[in-house]
């Protein structure tokens, strides 16, 4: 990021809000350049003609005006940072507040809160030192995904005893919905007090109407367009990411010392490679190109991205994934996904287990013998972890 003065833009109808914010926020003005405003006029000029960093808006008031301004900064400048804020909100609408949000906190909040999650989103923009793809991550609100799940998901709901582990099992074959229900369960609107990452646990805690209107509002907020060809990668990182996650958990459950950590596991697996889908829509048929590539030298697809774009998907997989907000040591896991010795990542057993069946799905996909990264080479369970992938 460069070192211009950081600009945030917060809007609140609520003048003794505003004063709240102001006064709490008096502390951070040599950091950062903040406008404070009641009016939406006003605050329509100022995302024109400021560019604000971060804008926080309220979008419980009745005339929609913070959606509005939401909607307005996600169209006109997508590489801002968008945060919505509000005392109450029904259902419904809470579901549209939250999509063109980066983060969704609920009033009242305490302006500690506030301030980290503006910290730690301009945190994860600094992970990213590519102007053109930053400005790509911020206009993606979902993932592409195969719309078979979502008649599958709805066919199941129609059930009369449909139950949660049957649901769950729908959604985890779907990198997108998998993302877009921890991203929205784990939003302040919902009053959950501890970071939910396990869909079982966002379907118990939120229930089936809740979860059909989301499967449905996915839907229809969908905007990435892909050509044919495109589609295909697309498919094909979906169905990687399923048996990775799959084979990953598998593994850790089967272990005494971090069986607890199988959901967790599947999570990070089914999202480890989300940042392809940001290439993809980035960089289109470049991208499939570069793909083919490591497809016909036998190349890790990660080094090539590293030497084209000075980035990896693993980076732009855990930037979007923080941004909204997902639980940081889920995000951490998928942005070391690829790193062996990484001093702001974890290294440890879950993300061992994942290198490798990364390693040996790629190996089975391309009909060759799996090479296992050199650190991993010598675990005494290696043959095991092997053997367990190939054969689910």
């Amino acid at each position: 990021m460069n070192n211009k003065m950081i600009k945030i833009l917060f809007y609140d109808p609520e003048t003794n809000v505003l004063s709240g914010l102001r006064r709490f926020f008096h502390t951070m003005r040599s950091q950062w350049e903040m406008t404070f405003t009641s009016d939406q006029q006003e605050a329509l000029k100022r995302i024109q003609e400021d560019c604000p960093t971060v804008l926080v808006a309220d979008v419980s008031d009745q005339n929609g005006s913070g959606l509005e301004l939401l909607r307005f900064a996600k169209e006109q400048m997508s590489e801002c940072i968008r945060i919505g804020i509000s005392a109450s909100l029904d259902e419904s609408v809470s579901i549209q507040a939250i999509y063109p949000t980066h983060r969704f906190l609920a009033k009242p909040f305490d302006g500690n809160e506030l301030k980290a999650v503006i910290e730690r989103a301009l945190a994860m923009r600094e992970r990213i030192d590519n102007s053109h793809l930053l400005k790509i991550i911020s206009r993606i609100d979902q993932l592409p995904s195969p719309p078979e799940i979502y008649l599958q998901i709805n066919q199941a709901l129609a059930e009369e005893n449909v139950s949660v582990n049957h649901i769950a099992e729908l959604i985890k074959n779907d990198p997108n919905m998998t993302a877009q229900i921890l991203k929205i369960v784990n939003s302040a609107y919902f009053g959950l007090f501890d970071n939910i990452d396990s869909v079982q646990r966002a379907i118990i805690l939120l229930g089936f109407d809740l979860i059909k209107n989301l499967v449905l509002s996915i839907h229809l907020f969908r905007g990435i367009q892909l050509p044919g060809r495109e589609t295909e990668l697309v498919e094909q990182i979906g169905s990687h990411s399923t048996n990775v996650a799959m084979a990953t958990m598998e593994i850790v459950k089967r272990s005494q010392e971090y069986h607890r950590l199988s959901q967790l596991a599947f999570s990070v697996g089914i999202l480890h490679d989300v940042g392809k889908l940001i290439f993809l829509q980035a960089f289109g048929d470049e991208y499939f190109s570069l793909w083919q590539k490591a497809g016909e030298e036998g190349t890790p697809l990660w080094k090539l991205e590293q030497q084209k774009y000075g980035l990896t998907h693993a980076d732009t997989g855990a930037y979007l994934l923080g941004l909204w907000g997902l639980p940081e040591h889920l995000v951490q896991h998928v942005a070391a996904s690829h790193s062996s010795q990484n001093e702001h990542y974890p290294s440890d057993f879950l993300l061992r287990v994942l290198r490798t069946v990364d390693a040996v799905e790629i190996a089975v996909a391309r009909n060759q013998e799996p090479e296992i990264p050199d650190d991993l080479a010598d675990l005494e369970q290696i043959r095991e972890w092997i053997e367990i992938s190939r054969n689910l």
